[in-house]
């Protein structure tokens, strides 16, 4: 195995579920936001969605790339919810570059509405 995996070593097979960059690092290193944005972008090309169904209550303030970047995240360092929602609301650095407004971060259960509800699979 060569230096430069993005996974070290301490279980038998020389593998550990850990990633050796933190989510934020990622997130600005590979432009994450943008690309999530041209990815939902594409998608309403190909699929157009359903118009937003009426709503009762505030407004929805999070993008759907913040909501897509946080899946990612969740998914890639192995989080639970609460662990994913958690991590950005500490590091206002990987909250930023995820796109979320400043001093602000989805909740879990909103999160988990809005990642069901942009049909982000458990991948």
């Amino acid at each position: 195995m060569s230096d430069s995996t993005a996974l070290c070593g301490t279980q038998p097979n020389g593998l550990t579920k850990r990633l050796w960059v933190t989510p934020t690092e990622f997130l600005v290193t590979t432009h994450a936001l943008r690309m999530a944005e041209w990815a939902l972008t594409t998608r309403e090309r190909l699929r157009p969605s359903l118009p937003d169904p009426s709503r009762h209550g505030p407004k929805l303030v999070y993008r759907d790339s913040s909501v897509m970047l946080l899946a990612l995240t969740h998914v890639a360092w192995q989080l639970s919810y609460e662990d994913a929602v958690d991590y950005f609301r500490a590091h206002a650095d990987a909250a930023q570059a995820a796109g979320f407004p400043p001093g602000r971060v989805i909740s879990v259960g909103q999160y988990w509405e809005r990642r069901r509800a942009l049909g982000i699979l458990p991948f």
